[in-house]
């Protein structure tokens, strides 16, 4: 006795092609947004006051180490 899936013809490869990435541009205008979002955050941090920093629970040297990080710098 064959077995059927022997006898079947097999059938091609159905599985759905992943989705391209974003384009170059796309990718480009993220690390640019990212970059001033960073540059822009890190400012504000820096001008926080004592009890700003405290409701955050920040030290100043906390402050002090993410502001002084460049805006590529994660």
């Amino acid at each position: 006795m064959r077995k059927i899936e022997a006898a079947a013809p097999s059938l091609p490869d159905c599985t759905p092609a992943a989705p391209p990435g974003p384009s170059l541009p796309t990718r480009i205008a993220d690390f640019l947004w990212q970059w001033q979002h960073r540059a822009m955050s890190r400012r504000w941090l820096a001008e926080l006051d004592a009890r700003q920093m405290r409701d955050i629970g920040l030290t100043p040297e906390d402050r002090s180490a993410e502001a002084r990080k460049p805006f590529w710098t994660p």
